[in-house]
């Protein structure tokens, strides 16, 4: 079994294997924050423009009522 800690002379050596593996984990972890951050704000963004959408259509589709409404009441009087 190869220690990836040894001690020779008093100094402690990290075996270079061990640190080669570390380094994937220490640039994907802010990069992963980073772009999650993005995402959460891009779905933000997007949430708030479908909600003015969905507003518009309501509203137009309520402007549309009111005319046949006011249409039907014509014909009849």
């Amino acid at each position: 079994m190869v220690n990836s800690i040894n001690t020779m002379g008093g100094s402690t050596r990290i075996a270079p294997g061990v640190l080669t593996g570390l380094w994937i984990p220490a640039v994907a972890t802010p990069l992963l924050i980073f772009i999650g951050v993005l995402q959460f704000r891009r779905v933000g963004t997007s949430s708030e423009r479908g909600r003015e959408s969905r507003q518009a259509h309501l509203a137009a589709d309520v402007a549309g009522v009111i005319i046949d409404w006011d249409e039907g009441l014509r014909k009849l009087l």
